[in-house]
């Protein structure tokens, strides 16, 4: 009873963190799984009672004894929540485990995966009891005059508007997300999880985004992020297109000068063969805009996105102009200035949002990405977008909390580095995946486009890529593919699953992998 959760995000809570189904009856019928009171653990009434904490007391002793560099895990029942207590920095990603503190209950409000579905998104908040929306002004920032601009005849053509640049002016908002208890104190019970797929499906992909890194601005200490799949291969977009100029105000974005693209490793035959003869898996070459088409479609499983952007786009300029709310429920086709021509969102605007809106400086989406972890730990809850890896080391079948770390270079006998617990592991997980994207924040100035003929890192893909990309930022790339080059199966947390066909899978709960998880959930205390 000193742990609540509400969980959301197209996904019922089970054994794993989801049965994720984007496809199915859930996606929308299930607006919310409010699921109060509960203990976000396997066995929760088994690690509740007296007998099992006696035997973790026990067990946290024999640790001290024999691994005196390893702090025991303490139960989050012994905790006070406070924000004191939570590390921002990057090396760390649960609440402090060195110090018995008074009891105070902890609630987490836990969605994922909205995909851009701002409805479901705002749904969402009016259940919580956690957090809730609080009535503001529209703020547009260097855009506010946009419409007086137009009635005095301005060039409607030269006009700039925002395509998804970070802009903390700029929140066309007439609402924002805040936490309920939220009273002026320094300490709170409450915050939030994001589980990562933050765009691609629902039509408004800025608008979350933009809700959920203002609440991150105004909470840095109660509102975590994590890393999805949908969210990594954002950051192929400016090694498949290029770079706008600061302001995007280039006429054809990388036109004629896009770079070198050979195609994607999963969409051929074999590792080695050609591209299949559909022409529709040939890489336009043309323009930005028919790429980015292209990238969204075929490689990226986001078939609507490029559309769903130019409407979005769209209603943000209507909103400017009538000085009204952009928000996805407030939305009005009715305009009160004849400006059908400001109002069009060509391709080439569309193409710039995604470059702009994924620029690794500029862009929201890196905001997003430079604040998120692969995995956050709050005492005994485990938060992943997938699920937690379970192949042990094969070169040391007893560790069996060695997950596999496949970014790590092979030692010289073959064998990889591992990890001896799983606080280990999960520091080298978010060190492994902040250093990726710093490295990305290092392309724009690292990659001319006079070498652009080096290829880019889908064509081949893999943790040790030789293309520009593959060498800053591949490694991050590959670790949320599901697939490796070769077509085995990626050992990631983020494309992991517990789940079989919607149900939990039979080696989960009988046999060797039954028995490793018994032990890691009794020797890390999760």
């Amino acid at each position: 009873q000193h742990l609540s959760c509400e969980c959301s995000g197209k996904w019922h809570a089970g054994m794993n963190h989801g049965l994720r189904s984007s496809n199915s009856c859930w996606h929308r019928a299930s607006s919310v799984r409010q699921v109060q009171n509960m203990q976000f653990l396997n066995r929760s009434r088994l690690l509740a009672s007296p007998s099992f904490l006696r035997r973790q007391r026990y067990h946290n002793l024999q640790l001290q004894r024999h691994h005196k560099h390893h702090r025991p895990v303490i139960p989050l029942e012994l905790y006070r929540r406070r924000n004191s207590s939570i590390s921002t920095t990057e090396n760390s990603s649960s609440i402090k485990e060195n110090t018995m503190l008074p009891l105070q209950p902890l609630s987490i409000s836990f969605l994922t995966d909205v995909e851009g579905d701002g409805a479901y998104f705002d749904r969402f908040v009016q259940h919580s009891k956690v957090l809730a929306f609080r009535s503001i002004a529209p703020s547009y920032g260097r855009y506010a005059n946009r419409g007086k601009q137009l009635s005095e005849g301005s060039d409607v053509n030269g006009m700039k508007w925002n395509l998804g640049e970070w802009d903390e002016e700029y929140f066309p908002y007439d609402k924002e997300v805040v936490f309920i208890d939220d009273d002026g104190r320094s300490e709170n019970n409450s915050m939030l999880v994001y589980g990562g797929d933050l765009w691609d499906k629902g039509g408004a992909d800025l608008y979350v985004l933009r809700q959920l890194l203002s609440l991150h601005r105004r909470y840095p200490n109660r509102v975590h992020f994590l890393m999805g799949n949908r969210d990594i291969n954002k950051m192929r977009i400016v090694d498949e297109l290029g770079t706008c100029d600061n302001d995007g105000d280039s006429s054809s974005d990388n036109d004629g000068t896009l770079p070198t693209h050979e195609g994607v490793y999963w969409l051929r035959d074999t590792v080695c063969s050609d591209l299949p003869a559909d022409p529709e898996s040939t890489v336009p070459s043309n323009s930005a805009a028919e790429r980015l088409k292209w990238m969204l479609r075929k490689t990226m499983g986001s078939a609507d996105a490029f559309e769903l952007r130019r409407s979005e786009l769209k209603n943000e300029r209507i909103a400017i102009m009538n000085k009204a709310s952009a928000s996805p429920t407030s939305r009005s086709d009715h305009t009160s200035i004849d400006c059908e021509i400001a109002m069009m969102v060509t391709d080439d605007e569309v193409a710039r949002s995604y470059i702009l809106s994924c620029h690794p400086v500029s862009g929201i989406m890196s905001q997003y990405l430079t604040h998120a972890k692969l995995a956050i730990r709050f005492g005994p809850v485990l938060f992943l977008h997938g699920a937690l890896p379970v192949v042990p080391n094969k070169s040391d079948d007893d560790q069996c909390l060695a997950f596999t770390t496949p970014w790590i270079h092979p030692k010289d006998d073959g064998t990889r580095a591992g990890c001896l617990s799983l606080n280990e592991w999960l520091r080298a997980l978010n060190n492994f995946a902040s250093s990726q994207v710093k490295s990305w924040k290092d392309y724009p100035e690292k990659s001319s486009r006079a070498s652009s003929d080096g290829g880019v890192w889908a064509t081949d893909g893999g943790y040790f890529n030789n293309t520009i990309g593959g060498k800053l930022f591949g490694s991050l790339l590959q670790y949320g593919m599901g697939t490796l080059p070769n077509r085995a199966t990626t050992q990631s947390c983020v494309y992991n699953s517990w789940m079989s066909d919607g149900l939990p899978r039979d080696d989960l709960l009988e046999g060797d992998i039954s028995r490793m998880l018994s032990e890691l959930s009794t020797r890390e205390g999760i």
